[in-house]
């Protein structure tokens, strides 16, 4: 009877997963962005947030502050830094008009972490369209911005972009970027069917309307994480949503080097998913649940009965994911993990385990 019961979760977990990689991630697999040339359009204000930046603002500033776009402006917001950022942003000044900076002191924050400086920034801005990037991101083309913007047509009001991480040697550098892409793969093909639920502030766009219409950050202010994706879980709406996956749109950044600060940073993520709208956790939750018990309830079916129908299962949902993924994963940078989703599709149980106290736990007190 137990066997039976597990069998009919197996069966059932199955049956989502095939759903998901067979239905919406294919639906992603065969987006297809338009392409611009033009670097003229509506007005465009790109906000940055840097504390502690200096290092990062010397390398990346000058990438966006070069970018093909006629009508922009960037403003970085100076968040409370105490190295060289503010000099460093001074001297960057004298040579490029477009940028604008926004100083904030440490008695001057209502609330913790990086909305507060956000906020600050958008108030400042004087165009429509807000595009949001970080002081450790760099654009991986010239024509970001003309790219992204053109994102925002018609009722669209929120783009989502995507942001992967370099890729450096060893295990852990691996492990974040396969997480990077199957985080990318679900925000991205889920408001792809219709349901957005989140967006990465390292790369994203929206309107001034539709900040000020959803109320900016009061809802969640007094969450420390969840500038971007509690922000796109509470304005996004299948009608007001766009992806855009071309590869000028990309910005990528350096990932954690320890263990240590990658859990830290994931801790922080995870707790502020415990905010989404009920079902944006649903699909999620289902998905996660359905990850877990095709695993492990179909290693209990092997090891006690012995079920080759149960590995011929196991074999059949990797095929398929294999086969929905072989073009997205060099389309996203990630070309040399393909090959070992199988072993990182088993590693991320260890993922979920990890991060379940996440779900029970408050958040952190800081953005960075």
């Amino acid at each position: 009877m137990f066997y039976s019961f597990v069998l009919a979760l197996f069966l059932l977990a199955t049956a989502y997963q095939v759903w998901f990689w067979g239905v919406i991630v294919t639906k992603l697999a065969r987006h297809k962005d338009s392409k611009t040339e033009q670097n003229k359009g509506p007005g465009v204000s790109i906000i940055i947030c840097a504390h502690n930046e200096a290092e990062n603002l010397k390398k990346n500033l000058p990438l966006i502050i070069t970018q093909n776009y006629r009508s922009l402006e960037i403003i970085v917001v100076n968040d409370a830094s105490t190295d060289q950022t503010a000099k460093v942003l001074l001297e960057i000044q004298k040579s490029a008009s477009i940028l604008r900076t926004v100083t904030i002191d440490i008695e001057d924050k209502t609330t913790a972490g990086k909305k507060f400086a956000l906020s600050k920034g958008i108030e400042k801005a004087t165009n429509e369209l807000l595009l949001l990037t970080d002081a450790d991101c760099k654009p991986l083309s010239e024509n970001w911005v003309s790219q992204m913007q053109e994102t925002i047509q018609g009722n669209t009001q929120i783009g989502l972009g995507y942001s992967p991480y370099e890729k450096l040697p060893g295990f852990l550098n691996s492990f974040i970027r396969y997480e990077t892409v199957y985080t990318a793969l679900q925000y991205l093909s889920l408001a792809k069917h219709g349901i957005p639920y989140m967006g990465v502030g390292r790369n994203l766009i929206y309107t001034k309307s539709i900040y000020q219409e959803t109320g900016g950050f009061d809802a969640h202010a007094h969450i420390t994480s969840g500038d971007d994706d509690l922000f796109v879980n509470a304005a996004a709406r299948a009608e007001n949503t766009q992806i855009n996956l071309h590869p000028q749109t990309f910005t990528i950044s350096k990932p954690k080097s320890t263990w240590r600060s990658y859990f830290r940073q994931k801790y922080r993520h995870t707790t502020t998913g415990k905010n989404y709208r009920g079902k944006h956790k649903r699909v999620l939750g289902m998905l996660a649940l359905s990850h877990t018990i095709h695993l492990i309830g179909g290693i209990m079916l092997l090891i006690k009965l012995s079920m080759i129908f149960v590995l011929f299962i196991y074999v059949g949902r990797m095929i398929l994911i294999m086969a929905v993924c072989r073009s997205l994963y060099p389309r996203l940078l990630a070309k040399d993990l393909w090959w070992k989703i199988p072993f990182f599709d088993f590693a991320y149980l260890l993922f979920y385990l990890s991060f379940l106290p996440a779900l029970t736990i408050g958040n952190t007190k800081q953005w960075k």
